[in-house]
């Protein structure tokens, strides 16, 4: 079962933030448009899945913020982005750290049953 992450931002995450992210963990790691662009998946060498990260959706309305998260937006949070690891993949939480990091994200983490 994969563990479910989700981010907020104040801009949607895009391919190139996703890029970056990985490849400041690991030069080897690829990053490829999966499900007709819904999707991108970074994949080590060995073609294993390490994160997949759904395209970004943007909240208009911070009572909506209130719905997804149960509390207001923190400050300059406007985009949803929906994530996940394999569970055990440090490589994928190396990647995740970065991405919030490089985008100055708030990252919300919960774990799916096993």
């Amino acid at each position: 079962m994969p563990r479910e992450l989700l981010l907020m931002s104040e801009r949607s995450v895009d391919l190139v933030d996703v890029l970056d992210a990985a490849m400041s963990v690991d030069a080897d790691h690829a990053v490829h448009s999966i499900w007709d662009g819904g999707a991108m998946q970074v994949v080590a060498s060995d073609s294993s899945a390490l994160l997949t990260v759904m395209t970004s959706a943007l909240v208009e309305s911070s009572a909506d913020a209130v719905l997804y998260r149960g509390a207001p937006w923190p400050p300059g949070g406007r985009y949803l982005t929906e994530a996940y690891i394999p569970f055990g993949s440090e490589e994928g939480k190396s990647v995740v750290r970065a991405l919030v990091a490089s985008m100055s994200a708030h990252l919300i983490t919960e774990e799916a049953p096993r």
